[in-house]
């Protein structure tokens, strides 16, 4: 009741960047063991493979390089931006616009999370969901913790315990 909606929408350019990410079948082994899940086909499936990419990346707060260095919601906002799906750039607000995914075990490979900060009392961090595997939900992102870009796991009670939205873009 307390939170504002902003005046957002996620919008679909017609046709996207001259630069999608296509992947080739060269994509790093590691992707194929995360987003190769069968419900991951078409754009999104693309972006999920393409972000393997970018392991490693180093996490920058405010930085936007997907090469230099970058934060969670410029990593979220970049990889969305190159299927044509505009998002806001904070976490806080990409929180605030798709399509609510209520249930932890409905989400879906490219579903965004977002978890709570409590040192700032708001929604500070944001990743994108991978899949389920072998009783583990994993998911990218960039995080300071990880010194960048990486994957992690859901199931985990550290970040289960601060997940407090997930959104779905059609």
């Amino acid at each position: 009741d307390f939170v504002a909606r902003l005046p957002y929408d996620v919008r679909f350019k017609e046709k996207p960047d001259a630069d999608t990410p296509t992947v080739s079948s060269s994509s790093r082994n590691v992707s194929q063991s995360f987003s190769r899940s069968g419900n991951s086909a078409g754009a999104k499936g693309q972006m999920l493979d393409y972000s393997f990419n970018f392991i490693g990346t180093p996490y920058k707060w405010g930085g936007n390089s997907l090469k230099n260095g970058i934060d969670c919601s410029a990593f979220v906002q970049t990889l969305f931006g190159k299927i044509g799906v505009d998002l806001p750039r904070t976490a806080r607000q990409q929180a605030l616009v798709g399509h609510v995914v209520e249930r932890l075990e409905d989400l879906q490979p490219g579903d965004r999370l977002y978890f709570w900060d409590a040192k700032r009392g708001y929604i500070g961090h944001t990743g994108i969901f991978l899949n389920f595997r072998d009783n583990h939900a994993f998911f990218i992102h960039s995080s300071s913790g990880h010194k960048g870009i990486n994957t992690d796991d859901l199931a985990l009670p550290r970040w289960r315990k601060i997940l407090v939205a997930a959104r779905r873009d059609n």
